[in-house]
């Protein structure tokens, strides 16, 4: 290889002094970002009990001065940081936004799945939202969110521009709080024993409340002589051949679930439930489960006051996101542990709801007693689209409740008729002077029409006749407003009681997977079999020119309406 030149040396030379001095001023760059880095503190990590040293009253200072971007997940973060307290994971996170066209928008839905929250981020929340106009779902799925957890919640949905429509909360049980003056002085006296009872006491409580909801079942299933009778007949599933003994029989788990479900039709876990409270030290007297300590444990139930169902904790929560100050149009409140009291609650907040459209009480504990609250509600709200009870404990009397204040029924007395026909006479005069004070269309910040129920409802009396007869009779028709009515997974066990429901509902009936499916199957073929027989006597009849062609005019028919739907599949 020949030599280099003087000219290429240099060259080489000035390459390599570049280079080093590259490498130097990327290492001195380097250097000073970590440096600045190891300067700058790192956002704390959210842990369960990090932000206990954050009094309310500094959120509550923080929100006022604190001026947003209307982004709930930068804001949230913001605020959060002013508050000094470390941004909870499962909520600051932003999700990636939305394709909208050729435009990306922020995403409208807000969820948190499977996480605890601590007040202090829920406080955050419910200074956040108001401003997120881009909001409209919110979803909190199995966040064992307490009573004044879903306060902070509720506060922050009572902006009169909030966008937000749909709520979910799911997978979410309250649970009985410990009193808070008591907890305090426990706190104060630094006595854990003091701190062992309330939460004993607090356990108790919440038995106590499970064991009265299955004294209301039983209560149902034994009719007239109540819980008794029904233990009475339990006894014959367990031991038939030894009926004398067999209430002092020990009971094991798999046997009294089976009994549960044959009797009751209750899921396997609401009944192991049950069983580990009548085992337990607070119950179980005889350190085993029987019959006789069933019926003893149930006699000795203190029966609830009204204020005591009122006032009850997890009721109030519930039912304060339906009320009359809310804006909410969707609800879904699924296996959140809802049994009659909690219903009852919000039974009381349907009846004066403005903007709802559907409830869904999915797979809780409603039985036909918070099944007559909430059809009491509908005579008085009549803006419910759909009501969701699948997976509760509703039977065919919880379901001939609702068939009482829904569709039309037909009056025979004329008295009766009477008596309605001038309450509605009432009613439309009354209608005609609040007419001028009639609420406007209310919108969102975004401008969006809220979506209202009617005004003034009034029911209607027509006056009819038999086509065959002549006999004058008038049908009623009450609240058409509900076209879904969900019951699948419920005790309806009567089909004949069902399909002499049918003909006045309205709308969907949906009663797929319960015990009496299969023999409304069979019934809904009789029956068209029926109609088809009918159809042809009528075609001959009127070929005969026979009079009598017009008595094939249907119950369902005379009520004016389809009938209830019925869903089985």
């Amino acid at each position: 290889m020949p030599p280099k030149s003087k000219q290429q040396q240099k060259s080489g030379a000035a390459a390599a002094a570049a280079a080093a001095a590259a490498a130097a001023a990327e290492k001195a760059a380097a250097e000073k970002a970590a440096a600045e880095e190891q300067r700058t503190p790192r956002p704390p990590a959210w842990t369960f009990a990090g932000n206990q040293h954050c009094e309310d009253a500094t959120v509550d200072q923080a929100a006022k001065s604190f001026k947003g971007t209307g982004n709930f997940w930068a804001d949230f973060a913001g605020l959060c940081e002013l508050c000094g307290i470390a941004a909870h994971s499962g909520i600051a996170a932003a999700p990636a936004p939305v394709a909208d066209g050729n435009e990306e928008r922020v995403s409208s839905l807000l969820v948190a799945r499977s996480t605890l929250l601590d007040m202090a981020s829920m406080r955050i929340v419910r200074y956040t939202l108001p401003t997120a106009h881009h909001l409209q779902v919110v979803r909190f799925s199995d966040c064992r969110l307490d009573a004044d957890q879903l306060a902070l919640l509720r506060a922050g949905l009572s902006d009169p521009g909030c966008t937000i429509t749909t709520l979910q909360i799911e997978w979410n049980p309250i649970e009985v709080p410990i009193d808070a003056t008591a907890l305090q002085a426990a706190i104060a006296a630094g006595s854990l024993d003091q701190l062992d009872a309330l939460e004993h006491q607090r356990v108790r409580q919440q038995n106590v409340q499970h064991l009265h909801g299955f004294r209301e079942l039983l209560d149902e299933a034994g009719g007239p002589d109540g819980f008794k009778s029904a233990i009475q007949r339990l006894t014959a599933l367990f031991e038939p051949n030894y009926v004398a003994t067999a209430p002092m029989a020990p009971l094991d788990m798999e046997s009294w679930t089976r009994a549960m479900q044959a009797f009751l039709n209750m899921p396997n876990e609401e009944a192991e439930l049950l069983f580990r409270i009548l085992e337990s030290p607070n119950f179980g007297k005889w350190n085993f489960v029987n019959l006789a300590e069933l019926q003893e444990v149930l006699e000795e139930l203190e029966p609830l006051s009204v204020e005591d169902e009122v006032r009850d904790p997890a009721g109030m929560a519930f039912g304060c996101f339906i009320d009359s100050t809310s804006t909410l149009e969707l609800v879904s409140f699924r296996s959140c542990d809802i049994g009659w009291v909690e219903t009852q609650a919000i039974a009381r907040s349907l009846a004066s709801s403005q903007h709802l459209r559907a409830l869904n009480l999915w797979g809780n504990r409603v039985c036909d007693r918070g099944a007559r609250a909430l059809a009491e509600a509908l005579e008085s709200y009549f803006g419910l689209h759909y009501l969701g009870l699948g997976r509760n404990l509703v039977t065919h009397a919880g379901l001939a409740r609702f068939a009482d204040v829904l569709g039309a029924t037909r009056i025979g007395a004329k008295e009766q008729a009477d008596a309605l026909i001038k309450l509605i006479k009432d009613q439309q005069k009354e209608r005609d002077k609040k007419a001028k004070s009639a609420p406007g269309v209310k919108k969102d910040a975004r401008g969006r029409e809220r979506y209202a129920a009617e005004f003034f409802h009034i029911d209607t009396c027509e006056e009819k006749q038999e086509a065959d007869t002549g006999q004058t009779y008038w049908i009623h028709t009450r609240n058409t407003s509900l076209k879904t009515l969900v019951l699948e997974g419920n005790p309806v066990t009567d089909a004949t009681e069902v399909m002499r429901l049918r003909p006045g509902g309205v709308g969907d009936l949906v009663l797929r997977g319960c015990p009496c499916t299969e023999e409304l199957r069979q019934l809904y073929a009789k029956e068209k079999d029926a109609a088809a027989a009918a159809a042809a006597a009528a075609a001959e009849a009127n070929e005969a020119g026979s009079q009598d062609a017009s008595s094939a005019e249907s119950h369902q028919t005379q009520l004016g309406l389809d009938g209830w739907n019925i869903i089985l599949n």
